[in-house]
């Protein structure tokens, strides 16, 4: 029922307000707070859902923030969001094929760009940080 700018101004406050508490987070000691990761899952699953409904892939954020207050470790991170976000791509793609949404500019468009991220996907793997 909202408009497009509206939605895209709440998504920014809360992007910017997470990122103001992440910071905070690392500038400090950790608490000693037991949190409960199930809860916590349920709840970035919840929100994660919503939000990639309404804004496409930006849901992402929802599972960064809960392997953030759990503590993930960075490898584990990355490897984790990136699946995640691989397998949001699948199913996405099959909600898009059951409706008709695979036109032939569509494919066309996959050919074209699939060697560059292709080729953007090797050469950010080759570059490994010391």
């Amino acid at each position: 029922m909202l408009d497009s700018p509206v939605l895209a101004r709440g998504l920014g406050a809360l992007v910017v307000l997470y990122g103001g508490f992440a910071f905070r987070a690392s500038v400090r000691p950790p608490a000693e707070v037991q949190q409960s990761i199930w809860r916590d899952a349920r709840l970035a699953g919840l929100f994660g859902g919503a939000v990639g409904t309404t804004f496409g892939a930006l849901s992402s954020l929802f599972f960064a923030m809960h392997f953030d207050a759990i503590g993930m470790p960075k490898e584990q991170f990355r490897a984790t969001m990136s699946m995640a976000v691989v397998t949001i791509c699948v199913v996405r793609s099959f909600g898009y094929a059951a409706i008709g949404g695979y036109t032939r500019d569509v494919l066309l468009i996959l050919v074209i760009t699939s060697p560059m991220a292709l080729s953007g996907t090797i050469s950010g793997s080759a570059c490994k940080p010391h």
